[in-house]
């Protein structure tokens, strides 16, 4: 879960839809993330030009990484959370529920 998930009190709302899906929480932490982190997490994104806004915006405060477990995890995590772009992710994924569109905070 981004900062701005964390800092909008999400994290029981978001745990919990991925529980009612079947999934198991296996390990999650809050942390503040360091550039190297997210350099590896989005080593493809690295070199675009949203990434650097994008990186400091995140190790400026608390994510919530999570690690979860169940049959199909990936692919229903997928689902579950929505498409990429917030603006296209459809109402009842996560992305679409909770987006904030255009703004990074």
């Amino acid at each position: 879960i981004k900062n701005d998930g964390v800092r909008r009190r999400l994290i029981g709302k978001i745990v919990a839809r991925f529980e009612e899906k079947g999934l198991y929480l296996v390990q999650a932490r809050v942390c503040v993330p360091t550039m190297e982190t997210l350099r590896q997490h989005y080593a493809e994104h690295v070199g675009k030009p949203f990434f650097q806004s994008m990186a400091e915006a995140m190790c400026q405060s608390q994510v919530f990484p999570m690690i979860w477990e169940g049959d199909n995890a990936v692919a229903t995590a997928r689902k579950l959370i929505g498409a990429t772009r917030p603006m296209d992710a459809e109402a009842g994924s996560i992305r679409g529920d909770y987006r904030l569109i255009g703004k990074i905070v």
